[in-house]
């Protein structure tokens, strides 16, 4: 997607790169680099950047003996399994910032990025704290602590009996199985996120590498976290204009604290990726089993009109006097990416997806089958999103109609999102340990 010299471009890329349209790796991993196939993609102007995923990685080692040498030098070694599996997907990113450093310094840091994410365990611990103390325990406003049993029965704890206490800090009480309440601190897990993208970040110590932080549980916080500390973050598992608008927040205040800390803004990037393909799995799913006569008519609708509402928001945050304020000190606008992780798609499938969604500067990640499939495709018909509020508004309206609600698939989907990294990154642990 990216000009470079003496690269052969299809019409179709440059029909792509006319619309402002940039596209990725998505199933990145060392095989792609010693079969070549990064250099391929690089060199023939399709690459803006990649996504290196744990289930990725994790195939390749069992499919393969590219991570051999590596895995035997680090079974001599005392690291813990985590740390050797940030010490593989570390160099994997290197190789790929390598790899693409031309890209990113021809287009001063446009493209040219290698996303790569920290361990889901802590965002996922933080995710269920939220939601024991939102289901299991509240407080009213006389004080008393209220439980709800597994009946749905309430009960009044007074906080003298059972020393139940929140604070100002942030600590949670948690109710555990035996009924006990255990304080539990958000603030441990935020600090955890915070240090493992900081610490990722520096053992790649390339100037193009993202870290990937999902928004559950203290995500959001963390991404404010790590982009005050001047590191550029990829901000996952969006599937709503709301949390889109609050990972647009949060890239807004980090970019903010990292200039009154002395970094650079034009050095601090984020990108923000949707994932419609899952989006638009289950809500089909949820229209098959309805009982409602117009919800076939909807099905495939839903990410696509997702898609055009967030970037609707996206063209008002570029508008607004606090990003104009930010522009001044030389920020970038967070990219939007498009994706359809964990759900199988062929090539034709996945360009399809980019036919629907087309619109200036943003991101398709494609599994590489289908970059290579790009220059056999007749074309395209331009900008898809931009101007098409009102139809997206109707298709949300109809789908409310036959009883599904955006918001609250949403929100499903953030949780199975993180469950999905979550045993991926524990497949990966077990490959490594394996090897």
């Amino acid at each position: 997607m990216i000009t470079r010299p003496r690269s052969k471009r299809s019409g179709v890329l440059n029909q792509l790169t006319a619309e402002g349209v940039g596209l990725w790796l998505d199933d990145y991993h060392r095989g792609r680099l010693a079969d070549g196939g990064l250099e391929r993609l690089v060199a023939g102007g399709l690459l803006g950047g990649v996504v290196s995923r744990p289930a990725a990685v994790a195939r390749a080692m069992s499919d393969s003996t590219v991570y051999g040498d590596q895995l035997n030098r680090l079974s001599g070694t005392v690291a813990s399994a985590e740390d050797r599996v940030y010490a593989i997907l570390a160099e994997d990113a290197r190789a790929a910032c390598t790899a693409l450093e031309p890209v990113f310094r021809a287009t001063k840091g446009m493209h040219g990025w290698v996303s790569l994410g920290i361990a889901p365990r802590p965002a996922a611990d933080a995710e269920a704290m939220a939601d024991h103390s939102g289901r299991l325990a509240q407080i009213d406003h006389s004080g008393r602590l209220t439980e709800i049993d597994h009946s749905g029965r309430l009960a009044e704890i007074d906080h003298s009996e059972r020393l139940a206490q929140i604070d100002h800090s942030g600590r949670l009480a948690q109710i555990d199985h035996s009924g006990r309440l255990a304080q539990i601190d958000h603030s441990e897990r935020l600090a955890e996120m915070v240090d493992h993208s900081r610490r990722l970040a520096e053992m790649v110590d390339r100037p193009n590498v993202l870290i990937r932080i999902p928004v559950a549980g203290r995500g959001l916080a963390a991404v404010g976290d790590v982009l005050a500390h001047g590191v550029a973050v990829h901000v996952t598992s969006v599937y709503s204009v709301q949390r889109y608008a609050q990972a647009v927040e949060a890239y807004f205040h980090g970019l903010e604290r990292a200039a009154a800390g002395g970094h650079a803004a034009s050095a601090v990037a984020s990108l923000v990726s949707l994932d419609i393909g899952r989006l638009d799995a289950r809500v089909d799913a949820l229209l098959d089993g309805s009982a409602d006569p117009g919800a076939a008519t909807l099905r495939g609708q839903a990410g696509v009109a997702t898609a055009r509402l967030v970037y609707r928001r996206y063209e008002e945050s570029l508008g607004c006097p606090h990003w104009r304020s930010l522009v001044a000190e030389g920020a970038r606008p967070q990219r939007l990416l498009w994706t359809s992780e964990n759900t199988p798609e062929s090539a034709r499938a996945a360009l399809d997806r980019v036919e629907r969604l087309i619109a200036w500067m943003t991101l398709h990640a494609l599994p590489q089958p289908a970059l290579e499939a790009l220059n056999r495709r007749e074309g395209f018909h331009g900008d898809t999103l931009s101007g098409e509020h009102g139809a997206a508004c109707r298709v949300v309206e109809a789908l409310g109609e036959v009883g599904v609600v955006l918001d609250s698939v949403a929100r499903d989907l953030e949780a199975a999102a993180t469950a999905s990294e979550c045993a991926a990154w524990d497949r990966l642990l077990t490959a490594v340990q394996a090897g």
